[in-house]
């Protein structure tokens, strides 16, 4: 069996509790159209990448790269992000929570599938708790908030897993094939990316909501998301890639789940209920389990 990093672990674990706040700010910004809520996050993480790239001097260490950065961001940052905001708006936070909570099943298995292995019995047995541990820990739907159009949101949600499923295996594997690129620089390159995509966004979706729109609210919100939800989020889960193989990564997107549904619980007032918190305790068991993964082969030797 593979070693586990213990630094990597804790990396995507903060990773993953900064972005289980996206779960919460799209549904306090439910004034807002979906595609300003992602305009506003990541026009907030565009302009901070920028700064932060030009304060570091890191803008020549980012090389040929910027094209990779370019296809990851479209695809499991403003595409994700709007998928996602748009399904919580429809839907609340309970079903697309349920969904998004696949990941640590979905990222493993499709990277078991690229590598062309079957998981180990260790994984199945993490991947099964891990979904059941997702249904317990999702009981009821939580209060305040009440759901429009409950089907659009699960279809929604599972174009969303898809995309970061997809983002995820992709990113792990440019970064790798950018081994100059830091993490932090790596993950400048995408907010920088994603700043005129944001900014198009927001001139399209900002035109309806213009007059009703709480701005105060959405410039917290939207900065909050930005610098601590993406720029910061994406470098420690960008640190944890070079610890962590994909398939022992993957599991570790259970801290988003797990802080998103103690977001949703704090922000709707509903204590945990004593499924949640065996449905919480078979999501850990589960990661515990699906991180153990086969050392790969060595290398042949040369002739």
């Amino acid at each position: 069996m593979s070693r586990i990093s213990g630094v990597g672990v804790a990396y995507a674990s903060a990773a993953g509790a900064l972005w289980g706040f996206s779960f919460i700010g799209p549904l306090l910004l439910t004034d807002a159209p979906p595609m300003l809520v992602a305009a506003g996050r990541y026009a907030a993480y565009g302009f901070a990448s920028l700064i932060a790239m030009a304060a570091l001097r890191s803008l020549r260490q980012a090389g040929s790269g910027w094209r990779d950065a370019l296809v990851l961001t479209l695809l499991g940052n403003l595409l994700y992000f709007v998928c996602l905001s748009a399904a919580l708006q429809r839907a609340g936070v309970v079903l697309p929570t349920l969904i998004i909570g696949m990941l640590p099943v979905t990222i493993p298995l499709a990277a078991c599938a690229l590598e062309r292995r079957r998981p180990n019995g260790y994984q199945l047995g993490g991947f099964g708790l891990t979904i059941a541990g997702t249904w317990l820990a999702h009981p009821q739907p939580v209060g305040g908030y009440v759901a429009p159009d409950v089907a659009g949101g699960v279809l929604l949600a599972v174009l969303a897993l898809g995309l970061w499923t997809a983002y995820a295996l992709s990113n792990a594997r440019l970064l790798k094939h950018h081994h100059g690129i830091s993490g932090q620089t790596w993950s400048g390159m995408q907010g920088a990316t994603s700043l005129p995509f944001a900014l198009a966004l927001g001139a399209i979706g900002g035109q309806a909501a213009f007059a009703t729109l709480d701005w105060s609210r959405f410039l917290i919100v939207s900065l909050v998301m930005g610098l601590f939800g993406s720029l910061l989020a994406n470098s420690l889960w960008n640190a944890a890639s070079r610890h962590l193989q994909a398939a022992q990564l993957g599991p570790m997107i259970v801290a988003e789940t797990l802080a998103g549904l103690l977001y949703g619980r704090i922000w709707s007032g509903v204590p945990w209920p004593t499924q949640t918190w065996l449905g919480a305790a078979l999501l850990v068991c589960g990661v515990l389990l699906a991180v153990r993964v086969d050392r790969p082969p060595p290398a042949p030797a040369p002739v």
